[in-house]
């Protein structure tokens, strides 16, 4: 498996510091050199943005509260000590808040219905290949509701669109799949991984290292990936600005969320091979395995297992799952319950579940395997609630022989993407 490039540890993403004073310190001076060598987006005053839940606008020294929320749930993340500390105390807060509301580069992401803040985002460095560093922390109660892609998705466009930049970066601990999704979702891809200490000790006091990530997002494939037509008007403001002459036009590059349904699974075994975030490959995905199974015919024993009941779907499967909170990624096929896996192959027992199901049309190259948080979207408006302990939820990426086919000559197939609900499955 090809690995990306091994550079120095990248700097945390979040750049926050172990208490106020020391705050202030760092970006005072960090707002000194970037006021002065940095102007394209540190000099324009800052918009307020709107999004279908999210009002983005500047900090207000009456946020602490919500800031003081957010540094306690990054500091009981298990990878808190992948950056510096935060402090968590109420003149801290305060003076956090003070402090971020003096600044164009702070952004805070508050929910329209409840008023709170729930994500902290922060423009930090421009360099100059006009690759802006954009960091965010979230509150983690919050993480199952998609805040952080749809604020991030509305800032990239802005970025794009106000700010003079020709692509995003961002930096953070590789094994931190939660974080790292819905950047994965708004497009970008690994381009180094790195190995160092972590920033402080663990809570029993031990040392040791992390693998680190730097992820990137240039500004074509941002605008080629996502639609205008149902973006706020930030996002339409930046699907609109000039760039590189394509062969399609931009309709025919959509993913389109189709046949929004529910399917009724009796108890299943998933057969196949389990890989973890360490498996992943130069693209942060696990596009290299799938390759490996189809080169060595490690299908072929799966096609040969009894066939499932009528009813059920059948196909390749990508199978996700937070098992004791690492996250997992499968490659194999759902069998019957009682099905013996093939030597070198294991198996997860399922229970008999509710999953809703979308078909996503297009093609490969324009995203189609980075649609989950729509997909999670239109069930969501079905009124098809998701299950708050991530050990009983799962996903599934389902490649059906019939749909997943180019049968127009486009390129463009149908991917089911599967999501485990909670509804009363039939006995």
């Amino acid at each position: 498996m090809s690995e990306p490039a091994k550079k120095a540890n990248p700097t945390p993403e979040s750049h926050s510091p172990k208490d106020v004073p020391e705050i202030l310190r760092m970006a005072g001076e960090q707002r000194a050199e970037t006021i002065g060598v940095r102007p394209p987006y540190i000099s324009i005053a800052p918009h307020t943005l709107e999004t279908d839940r999210l009002i983005l606008r500047k900090f207000r020294a009456k946020d602490w509260k919500d800031l003081q929320e957010i540094a306690v749930s990054n500091e009981a993340s298990p990878f808190a000590n992948c950056d510096h500390a935060w402090a968590t105390d109420k003149k801290s807060a305060k003076d956090i808040a003070r402090y971020f509301a003096q600044g164009e580069q702070f952004w805070a992401a508050e929910v329209k219905a409840s008023g709170k803040v729930v994500c902290f985002v922060n423009f930090n460095s421009m360099n100059d290949e006009k690759a802006l560093d954009i960091g965010h922390v979230m509150n983690g109660a919050f993480l199952g509701d998609a805040y952080d892609y749809e604020a991030l998705r509305a800032l990239y466009a802005y970025a794009f669109a106000e700010c003079g930049a020709e692509s995003i970066v961002a930096g953070w601990a590789l094994a931190d799949e939660a974080k790292l999704r819905p950047l994965r979702q708004l497009g970008m891809v690994i381009t180094e991984t790195s190995v160092g200490p972590k920033f402080r000790p663990d809570p029993d006091g031990s040392t040791g290292d992390f693998e680190g990530c730097i992820l990137q997002l240039k500004k074509e494939d941002f605008l080629e990936s996502h639609s205008p037509k149902d973006m706020p008007e930030i996002l339409r403001m930046a699907a609109s600005m000039p760039t590189t002459p394509r062969k399609l036009k931009r309709r025919e590059r959509m993913i389109e969320v189709q046949n929004v349904h529910l399917e009724q699974l009796p108890p299943l075994r998933f057969i196949g091979k389990r890989y973890t975030n360490a498996d992943r490959d130069k693209g942060g995905g696990y596009g290299a395995h799938w390759k490996e199974w189809h080169d060595k015919g490690w299908f072929a024993p799966l096609e040969a297992l009894p066939e499932l009941p009528a009813g059920v779907e059948t196909g390749y499967v990508g199978f996700m799952r937070c098992n004791n909170g690492n996250f997992e990624y499968w490659i194999g096929t759902f069998d019957l319950p009682t099905t013996a896996p093939p030597e070198g192959y294991e198996f997860i027992d399922l229970p008999a579940s509710t999953v809703g199901v979308c078909w996503l049309y297009g093609r490969e190259k324009d995203g189609l395997y980075g649609q989950h948080d729509r997909c999670a979207e239109a069930l969501k408006a079905q009124g098809w609630a998701f299950f708050d302990d991530p050990q009983e939820s799962f996903a599934f990426e389902r490649y059906n022989g019939e749909r997943f086919k180019d049968r127009d000559g486009t390129g463009r197939v149908i991917l089911d993407y599967g999501i485990r609900v909670k509804q009363e499955v039939a006995k």
